[in-house]
């Protein structure tokens, strides 16, 4: 099988021929291509090249399907050395972000922070609500099958969507630190945002519906503490289900983005409908473990991870890293409804000789049926 074909038979409920080996190295690549220390045969190489010299599978989260489009507004980008402010100005009023950049977070192959959210007060609500109320929705079918077949035998474009509506409004708009002071503060004028976001997602879950995707990203970094049991249920429950049920009429699969701790979690993924949970981190990195997924979601829904980034780094040393792996081979058999990955990708301190290890693990425990 290639890695594309292993990858549909596990989304379609069937045995591959070997565990699929599908990690991201992003991260990893943009800080040791940075400073100038990637291994010395992949110098001056490109991602997509070192990903096949490995034989590994290559992530397709990137696929487009479609593209928003903004009327009436203006925007104005400040810069000053590291910082960034980008004012958004509409008719309403001006909502503004700032994001600032590092040397730290270069040399960790990360993007800018962004330190101050759009909405700040309760007056930035009603300008945010004008925005999404003169938003569109426009399909890029064309840009998605372009990218897919970039793809090719190596991997399957995933098509991206924004973080469920609250999750987004609470996290990314107002951000973590203020929202829980403005649910308490201004109850209402979330309501009414969310009420505006939710009607402008459903634009884009149609687009993306009608795309020639079959898997759509949608929710990530569900989190134990940040969004815990009470947070999920009364924002979020609801409206993925009424998603996942959406998508599942028009024969796509649903999957997010696992990269947090999901314990106490797990029965609401389960009751949401999800298919794919993508980049799951677990025990050491998290509370949640493997063994409890897989008891929870049984072969309902595929895992895609089982590597947390820290097992393949310093101070843990290559005697647990071989205990874990053999651990997660014994977890996953007979290999069923399961993508290895790293959670949430290669990071720069990886050990390289243990990530070239992984594939010979592959070879001698992972061919299946693994019994």
């Amino acid at each position: 099988m290639t890695h594309r074909e292993r990858l549909l038979a596990v989304f379609s409920g069937e045995l591959p021929d070997r565990i699929p080996w599908f990690p991201r190295l992003d991260m990893w690549y943009a800080a040791h291509s940075h400073a100038d220390t990637l291994p010395e045969k992949y110098r001056g190489w490109d991602l997509r090249d070192i990903h096949r010299d490995l034989d590994i599978g290559f992530h397709g989260k990137w696929g487009a399907a479609y593209r928003i489009e903004i009327d009436g507004t203006e925007t104005i980008t400040h810069r000053d050395g590291e910082e960034t402010r980008v004012e958004t100005v509409t008719p309403v009023g001006t909502v503004s972000t700032l994001t600032r950049h590092s040397p730290e977070l270069r040399a960790e192959g990360a993007g800018p922070l962004e330190i101050e959210h759009m909405i700040k007060t309760d007056g930035d609500y009603e300008i945010v609500e004008w925005i999404y109320q003169h938003s569109r929705v426009v399909p890029t079918y064309e840009k998605f099958l372009e990218f897919d077949a970039e793809c090719g035998d190596e991997g399957l474009a995933f098509v991206n969507t924004p973080w469920n509506p609250a999750f987004y409004l609470f996290g990314q708009l107002i951000g973590w630190n203020d929202c829980y002071y403005h649910l308490q503060d201004y109850p209402l004028q979330i309501d009414h945002l969310l009420t505006v976001m939710t009607d402008f997602y459903w634009e884009i879950h149609r687009a993306c519906a009608h795309s020639p995707a079959p898997v759509i990203n949608h929710g990530a970094h569900f989190h134990s503490t940040m969004t815990p049991p009470p947070i999920f249920r009364d924002y979020f429950l609801d409206n993925l289900k009424e998603v996942a049920a959406y998508y599942h009429q028009h024969d796509k699969l649903l999957m997010f983005h696992a990269d947090a701790d999901l314990s106490g979690l797990e029965e609401f993924i389960l009751d949401v409908g999800y298919d794919i949970a993508e980049c799951l981190v677990t025990h050491p990195m998290a509370d949640i473990t493997l063994e409890r997924c897989r008891q929870v979601w049984g072969d309902r829904i595929v895992i895609w991870g089982g590597i947390p980034s820290i097992i393949l780094c310093e101070p843990f040393t290559d005697a647990q890293f071989e205990e874990h792996m053999r651990d997660l081979f014994r977890t996953i058999a007979p290999g069923n409804a399961f993508i290895l990955g790293v959670a949430d990708m290669l990071v720069p301190a990886t050990k390289w000789e243990r990530f070239e290890r992984v594939s010979a693990m592959i070879d001698e425990w992972g061919v299946c049926p693994i019994n």
